[in-house]
């Protein structure tokens, strides 16, 4: 395969045959209307990360560093397919990594918390303060799947499970939250982060009603 748009209809076909999920439909579109004429207009073997990296800042001058780095997540997973199936020798993104985000300051702590869901139970009022120092889906998918394996205590971060994208993604995490989840891991009793009497919670829909 020469040019990027032929390895594009390659992969969207192979990847339509395995049941073709909703973020991949989205990115297929926002590819074809933004992204493809001038990927397609120098040959694969051309393409370099500075010309990617920058085709995408320019198509998306408004976005957010978060999008700019899936978009070129999505297009460094392309151009793997292609060096897989053998239809390209190199990947142009192969150095490219995706920087983590510096996790924003809520300056909510667990007394704050408290305060606000007024004098709410232990394991609620941590669950809150899980999600402002991760950004997780609140429910069964992301915040109560988390377990004290999936902390990264030496990179200071934490893996959490996309069910959207059937990805990880890491997500780092402030020194004092850190420390407070490994004094928590010592009393655990499940495993998991979010637990009630020992016990794995399975859903929070009355607690935060």
């Amino acid at each position: 395969v020469e040019y990027f748009d032929d390895l594009a209809i390659i992969y969207f076909q192979a990847d339509a045959l395995n049941g073709q999920k909703k973020w991949k439909q989205d990115w297929k579109k926002i590819l074809n209307r933004h992204l493809l004429q001038e990927l397609g207009q120098v040959p694969i073997s051309q393409l370099t990360q500075e010309f990617i990296v920058a085709l995408v800042m320019k198509k998306f001058p408004k976005a957010k560093p978060v999008t700019h780095g899936n978009y070129l997540s999505y297009l460094k997973i392309l151009f793997n397919f292609g060096v897989e199936r053998r239809y390209i020798k190199e990947n142009p993104l192969r150095f490219w990594k995706k920087k983590l985000q510096p996790q924003k300051d809520y300056n909510l702590d667990l007394e704050t918390i408290n305060l606000i869901r007024g004098e709410a139970p232990e394991h609620l009022a941590f669950a809150i303060e899980l999600i402002c120092n991760t950004g997780v889906r609140p429910g069964p998918s992301e915040l109560l799947a988390l377990r004290y394996d999936h902390v990264l205590w030496e990179q200071s971060a934490i893996k959490v499970f996309a069910e959207k994208t059937s990805r990880w993604r890491i997500i780092p995490l402030k020194s004092a939250f850190l420390e407070k989840l490994r004094t928590r891991k010592e009393t655990s009793e499940s495993g998991f982060i979010i637990e009630y009497k020992g016990k794995p919670i399975q859903s929070m829909k009355r607690s935060f009603r």
